[in-house]
């Protein structure tokens, strides 16, 4: 009955062993995506980037609010537009280039002279909208390189014309972008035109300097609302925004987080039961051992073999299951991680860790104690 008690045990915590390798490299992995979605260039600098959206009325005085903003020091530069990077691309509007016959569906940006200024965007190809070209409201485009492989422009785009329905013009491409991120890492980079627009923007967007963006912010919001009393205007930060996207993920990894490290105290705690009980079932044979000469070390290794073995089990069925999990948890994102072997080692290695230094700490203060007591043990 007691054996059978025992292998009931066993198996127990070599469930929790899987478990918790499971856990740990399920965690490793969130981290390693987590990172990725926070580190990675998304094309556009969001640091010191303030935006908020409301009414601008008429352009003279957006034009008004936009000077009274950039006679601040702390201003470097103000632009509004119909998007701002962390939005949706999903207003669009027909395009057809030269030389085509079909016009073609593609998200509009309609944007302000100083929009790529102030996100730090430059040009990969030509140039960008300037106030010093005036005809740029009109006349002027701006793709992204999807855009130019999606309507399948050959050879140079820069001055190559496409006929616009928003609004309906004839307009030249003046500049190309890099792909920028626009939308969340969970969406592909989508093909975009830019063209400037007034009508059609609502977020303004200001860079302030980096060492006082609290203040800078406040001051900001307080000169537009004495130009626009009747609108409620609250800017926020655009990093913030970017980071607000993927507070699921970041909630979904605390949690993993979490009962990665429940699992790992209650698998400690069972496995000092259980190697307590084995120990203690050996206690006259570690005695015999001791008193023929065997070492501390020697009677250490002896009972952790077995433990070894439980854990190369717990870890054959814990990768392939941890790998499962984290491959549909990614499928959710365009942008991922990697699943490499060496973080599934880490997950076994780390659980082989906290396994032999328990049972060596237990084992070693079994192996301690005098041999004529072990012996005595009934």
């Amino acid at each position: 009955k007691s054996g059978s008690g025992f292998q009931i045990k066993k198996l127990l915590i070599g469930t929790q062993f899987t478990i918790v390798i499971a856990l740990i490299a399920c965690a490793i992995i969130m981290f390693r995506q987590i990172n990725l979605l926070e580190t990675k260039n998304l094309g556009f600098d969001k640091e010191a980037v303030i935006t908020a959206v409301f009414d601008f009325g008429d352009e003279t005085k957006y034009n008004t609010l936009k000077n009274e903003l950039l006679s601040k020091s702390y201003v470097s530069s103000v632009s509004v537009a119909s998007r701002i990077p962390s939005g949706s691309l999903s207003n669009e509007g027909g395009v057809l280039p030269e030389g085509q016959t079909e016009s073609r569906a593609i998200p509009y940006v309609h944007v302000t002279f100083d929009y790529f200024k102030t996100l730090g965007i430059v040009p990969k190809q030509g140039r960008l909208f300037s106030e010093e070209f005036k005809t740029d409201v009109a006349e002027s485009i701006i793709l992204n390189e999807a855009a130019v492989k999606y309507l399948e422009i050959q050879g140079n785009p820069i001055g190559q014309s496409l006929r616009c329905n928003w609004p309906k013009s004839t307009r030249k491409i003046v500049g190309v972008i890099d792909d920028i991120h626009f939308e969340s890492l969970y969406n592909k980079i989508k093909p975009a035109v830019f063209v400037i627009n007034y009508p059609d923007v609502y977020h303004m967007i200001v860079k302030v300097i980096p060492s006082d963006k609290i203040g800078s912010m406040k001051a900001i919001t307080d000169i537009s609302q004495s130009f626009y009393p009747n609108e409620v205007i609250e800017f926020s930060f655009l990093d913030t925004i970017l980071e607000q996207r993927y507070q699921k993920d970041y909630k979904t990894f605390q949690l993993m987080g979490f009962f990665a490290a429940l699992a790992i105290l209650l698998a400690c705690m069972g496995l000092l039961g259980v190697s307590t009980f084995i120990i203690t079932s050996k206690t006259k044979e570690i005695g015999i051992r001791k008193v023929n000469g065997a070492k501390v070390f020697e009677i250490i290794q002896m009972l952790n073999i077995g433990f070894v073995k439980w854990i190369a089990v717990a870890f054959i069925i814990a990768t392939p299951l941890a790998y499962y999990a984290m491959s549909r948890w990614l499928e959710s994102f365009a942008y991922q991680t990697t699943l490499s072997w060496w973080v599934f080692a880490i997950s076994g290695l780390l659980t082989l860790i906290i396994v032999l230094s328990t049972v060596s700490w237990v084992t070693y203060r079994a192996a301690r104690r005098n041999p004529v007591e072990s012996l005595r043990y009934e």
